[in-house]
């Protein structure tokens, strides 16, 4: 949850390309190859040299987020559940 948290803070959102962060942050916010510190630093710096850009990432996120708000996953994970039992 704290990625999604993340996402949904009004900032980028940056994290590592590693199962689980990715299926969370999928087009949204940026991903960096786990243990490439100079990509992360070149996001970083794009961020604070494009404005256009980070505002861009940070709307993204924000439309992310909102997937994953907790009433509809709640809903959704209840008709899934629903759906098994009548197989």
């Amino acid at each position: 949850m704290s990625s999604v948290e993340g996402l949904a803070s009004g900032n980028p959102f940056i994290a590592s390309d590693v199962p689980g962060l990715t299926e969370v942050v999928e087009g949204a916010g940026l991903l960096f190859e786990d243990n490439n510190e100079n990509q992360l630093a070149e996001l970083n710096l794009k961020l604070i040299d494009d404005k256009y850009y980070n505002s861009e990432i940070v709307g993204k996120c924000m439309v992310r987020a909102k997937k994953f708000d907790m009433i509809k996953m709640t809903k959704e994970y209840f008709n899934f559940y629903k759906e098994l039992s009548l197989k």
